[in-house]
């Protein structure tokens, strides 16, 4: 634990480039499950990076990981598809609010009768 904290407080002294190149990457499930979540440019990153020879020989996925991926990943597809759902839903009413808008400004636009004053306005000045 002291090391630990010895390492969190003087992260400065750290060398990043030699644990990038020689570290071992443990990964829990939502690493994985993001594979779901993410947009397809992000999940063809991580599939490329996970797929690296030198960097997948320095991956470690625990048991524990692998069966909670298993028990999760329906979850999380279906999360997706809701949310997809959810953004059609706000897509049509907005849809249909823009078009009772639209209707509403012609009918009000029809009272003034602005399209006849127009029309009388450009013979009187022609």
């Amino acid at each position: 634990m002291e090391k630990l904290i010895k390492i969190h407080r003087d992260n400065n002294q750290l060398d990043f480039k030699a644990i990038w190149k020689e570290g071992l990457f443990i990964f829990d499930s939502n690493v994985l499950l993001d594979l779901y979540r993410l947009p397809n440019s992000a999940q063809k990153d991580l599939i490329r990076i996970l797929k690296n020879d030198d960097f997948n020989k320095r991956i470690w996925i625990g048991f524990q990981v692998i069966l909670e991926f298993l028990n999760n990943r329906f979850v999380a597809i279906s999360d997706q598809k809701n949310k997809f759902t959810s953004v059609r839903k706000i897509l049509e009413d907005a849809l249909e609010q823009h078009k009772e808008v639209i209707s509403t400004l012609k009918l009000e636009l029809n009272k003034l009768k602005l399209k006849q004053d127009i029309l009388l306005l450009i013979q009187i000045n022609s």
